[in-house]
């Protein structure tokens, strides 16, 4: 099976431009009103930390490991990770896309970070940000992950962060939230889809860390997370009462 790689790049054109859309949002939040608009600009804060999401190239022009590998049937696995101590001096991390084999086209992109106590023996924690529509690079990057991005684009370490405790890996979910893409066809249209989506995104995932395999593992989100989180356990619970 042809296995396709797709990196993704930071380039300081890309960062101008997010600043440049992050300032006009910043100013038009101002003179929203309370209500359900408000839901739509909090998820237009994405676009400040948007460019984070991609791995990072240090300054010396090093550019990050791109690794392809092997796939159980019909699940292709694209990763992308990196050494570099840039991100905080986080170096235990990856990125990358999990091609769903029950989609036309689906790349479900996520970003891992291993425990800072324990990562052989710490849980799994999988996490969901709701909206619905918003992507999990915000509560990565701005509320519970290991490294802060702020304003002025500088990167603060999160000593609260989840990682204090547990492996986290950040989801974006359902297809075209945030970093993930697919065909048209692909459109979820309801919660249904998102269990049957999770389980296949975890089977490649698990792919690439199978020491992550029979840990404790939690499911968690926020907003509506809460739809999701309930969903996607439930369908977890039922595929793996099938196969006892």
């Amino acid at each position: 099976m042809a296995l396709e790689t797709t990196p993704l790049r930071l380039r300081s054109t890309s960062l101008q431009y997010n600043l440049r859309i992050w300032r006009r949002e910043e100013a038009r939040k101002r003179d929203i009103k309370r209500g359900g608009i408000f839901i739509l600009a909090l998820c237009a804060i994405s676009l400040m930390v948007m460019f984070v999401a991609e791995p990072l190239v240090e300054d010396n022009g090093a550019e990050p490991q791109v690794q392809t590998h092997a796939a159980t049937e019909g699940v292709p696995v694209n990763m992308t990770s990196t050494d570099s101590e840039v991100f905080c001096g986080l170096t235990t991390q990856d990125s990358g896309y999990v091609k769903l084999p029950n989609k036309v086209d689906d790349h479900y992109f996520y970003w891992y970070f291993e425990s800072r106590s324990q990562p052989s023996t710490d849980p799994l924690v999988l996490w969901l940000t709701g909206g619905p529509g918003c992507s999990s690079m915000m509560a990565l990057l701005t509320e519970n992950g290991p490294c802060h991005v702020l304003p002025d684009l500088s990167t603060r370490l999160n000593p609260h962060s989840w990682t204090n405790q547990s492996n986290v890996v950040w989801l974006d979910q359902p297809t075209t939230v945030g970093f993930t893409y697919g065909d048209e066809r692909d459109a979820d249209n309801g919660e249904d889809n998102v269990g049957e989506n999770i389980y296949y995104f975890l089977q490649g995932f698990f792919e690439k860390h199978p020491e992550l395999a029979g840990r404790d593992f939690y499911i968690t989100g926020e907003s509506y997370g809460g739809h999701y989180v309930p969903v996607a356990a439930h369908y977890l619970w039922q595929k793996n009462k099938e196969q006892v």
